[in-house]
């Protein structure tokens, strides 16, 4: 392959190469605004109502345990971050 032919397809791979990287980063950072989105808006249906429980299951508080299943889950992956596959 002569010189000038190669420095094209260099060019032009690495131009692709480029694009393919900015359009990743583009939509993981508006896939990751989505999630949290997502997140803040159920973790708002159940927020703790006092004495009730959650105000999104209607689960009543049961002893010392306030938290439903969703703040469960929120604060294992979130505050104790366990892996994504859940072991």
């Amino acid at each position: 392959m002569d010189e000038m032919l190669f420095g094209t397809l260099l060019d032009y791979v690495s131009g692709y190469l480029d694009a393919v990287e900015r359009l990743i980063v583009a939509d993981v950072r508006a896939e990751a605004r989505r999630l949290a989105a997502a997140w803040r808006a159920l973790l708002r249906l159940h927020r703790p109502s006092g004495h009730h429980g959650c105000t999104g299951c209607g689960r009543p508080r049961v002893g010392r345990t306030t938290s439903c299943a969703v703040w469960r889950v929120a604060s294992a992956y979130f505050v104790y971050r366990l892996p994504a596959d859940g072991t």
